[in-house]
């Protein structure tokens, strides 16, 4: 039977948070809890009550078995559509200039996709 460190989660928590983004005051929001309270979830001071876990899940959508994974940060799992759209909001954010151009260019090739630029407007 392989052996689950309790603690293995919080680097788990941090890196999901991380890669899409949030900080850790956002995340507070959403649980309902302080910052310094995520951040000891995080720092595997304090365990993530089942609650917060079940919002995070649905947050993430996410299955539960990838909070007890290693820790190891999280590669993007979207269908072409859904990646398309989560990545023209985090384009919105940057000023429309050359470079997001460049990027949408690029993004377009890797997602085999011709309409990318037409999600940012």
């Amino acid at each position: 039977m392989p052996n689950h460190e309790p603690l293995q989660m919080h680097k788990t928590l941090r890196n999901l948070r991380e890669f899409h983004g949030h900080t850790q005051k956002e995340i507070a929001i959403l649980l309902g809890v302080s910052f310094q309270q995520v951040q000891k979830y995080e720092a595997g001071k304090n365990r993530l009550p089942v609650e917060k876990l079940f919002i995070l899940k649905h947050f993430y959508d996410l299955p539960y078995e990838e909070f007890f994974m290693s820790g190891a940060p999280f590669p993007p799992r979207f269908s072409n559509d859904k990646a398309i759209d989560h990545i023209c909001t985090r384009l919105k954010k940057i000023p429309i200039s050359e470079n997001r151009s460049r990027i949408c260019k690029i993004i377009e090739i890797l997602l085999d996709q011709k309409d990318v630029t037409q999600n940012l407007s």
